[in-house]
């Protein structure tokens, strides 16, 4: 096995040509390699090329000029220059076919290893020159290795908090800062596979660099606009509502993304307050709200849905710090005492007044029995 080396963007025209049989039988070329030359690998008997390039090297082909030789990349259909163009085991014509819908070529016993996720691979030259296919795994892209070794030539975060205007210029600040947004802005880009193989170190430092940034900007009067705002994951408040609440932020956790990527998490509850169209109780037909920022977080707005309101009185809304529901048992408490003194006082008259006729009663007859004496 020969590995070309890393960082070669190109193999010359012929450079392993004609190499005695058995001497080489796979070679490796790196994720570096751009252009494959004219009968680089022309009659070398190599059999296996593994390549580690996401884009397929583009192959150059001789073309003889009125004022010399020129190179140019071999088309990818059945032009004359594609199907008489030579390399690797010689000839594209001689094991692809002549014509469309031929099937009397024999088909090429060489095998080619290229990333799963790579691209030009399967046009018309690298189908025809490799009849055997294997997929490797998912190798890192170029957006992904540029990320790596960007973040990996940043100044560490510890040394960005103690940058002023005594050992940096504002000039110094802006263009470190905006290397660092547009390493972020790679990073957004990268899928969640590629994510994964970049080193969870490396995703840390970005963001604590941005955090020391931070403070860096405000002294040198470096300003961060908000370009975001998003429900923070792992929020827990109140979704839930009757007819008649208000919206509670109570749990509602946003985080905010500026325009230098920063991000920066918020306690909705003291930092935001409802617009001014949703200041109010919630109707039967609310699912939403939105949200206002206010102080540094002024002009920040942000919609909570999935809320559901249904109809009853509102449960949970309260009155000078005391439920609306507890109010309710106090004053029927209150009522029902008042009446039971109102039945009790009735029925002290009523015992009143009975025992006065018993009285008025019992002195007419002793009256009477007093007159029948006489007699």
């Amino acid at each position: 096995v020969y590995e070309v080396l890393e960082g070669t963007i190109s193999v010359e025209k012929y450079a392993f040509a004609s190499i005695l049989a058995n001497k080489i039988q796979k070679v490796v070329l790196p994720y570096t390699i751009k252009t494959i030359g004219h009968g680089a690998f022309y009659g070398c008997g190599i059999t296996n090329y593994e390549f580690r390039s996401i884009n397929a090297p583009t192959l150059l082909e001789d073309i003889i000029l009125l004022n010399g030789v020129a190179n140019r990349p071999v088309g990818e259909d059945y032009s004359k220059n594609s199907f008489f163009y030579m390399n690797f085991y010689g000839y594209m014509a001689d094991g692809a076919p002549h014509y469309p819908g031929d099937t009397s070529y024999t088909n090429s016993t060489l095998t080619i290893n290229y990333p799963s996720n790579g691209v030009g691979y399967d046009n018309f030259i690298y189908k025809y020159f490799f009849g055997n296919k294997v997929l490797l795994e998912e190798m890192l892209e170029e957006n992904t290795r540029n990320f790596i070794n960007t973040v990996e030539g940043f100044a560490s975060a510890s040394e960005v908090a103690t940058w002023n205007t005594t050992n940096k210029t504002k000039e110094e600040v802006e263009t470190f800062a905006n290397a660092v947004k547009q390493a972020h802005a790679i990073k957004n880009k990268l899928s969640s596979t590629q994510l994964a193989m970049v080193d969870g170190e490396l995703i840390t430092k970005l963001s604590d660099i941005e955090s020391s940034l931070k403070g860096v900007k405000a002294l040198f009067g470096i300003k961060v606009t908000i370009s975001s705002c998003a429900i923070a994951s792992g929020s827990n408040y109140k979704t839930a509502y009757k007819v008649g609440e208000k919206f509670d932020m109570t749990g509602l956790t946003v985080r905010i993304t500026y325009n230098d990527y920063s991000e920066e998490m918020v306690v909705a509850k003291g930092n935001f307050v409802l617009s001014a169209n949703y200041d109010r109780e919630l109707r039967l037909t609310d699912n939403m709200v939105e949200l206002t920022g206010t102080g540094s977080y002024a002009g920040a707005k942000i919609s909570v849905r999935g809320l559901t309101v249904s109809e009853g009185s509102a449960s949970t809304s309260t009155t000078d710090g005391i439920p609306t529901w507890a109010i309710i048992v106090i004053v029927v408490a209150v009522v029902a005492v008042a009446a039971g003194v109102a039945v009790a006082l009735i029925l002290i008259k009523k015992s009143k007044a009975k025992k006065a006729v018993n009285e008025v009663a019992e002195g007419e007859t002793n009256t009477a029995d007093e007159g029948k004496n006489d007699d």
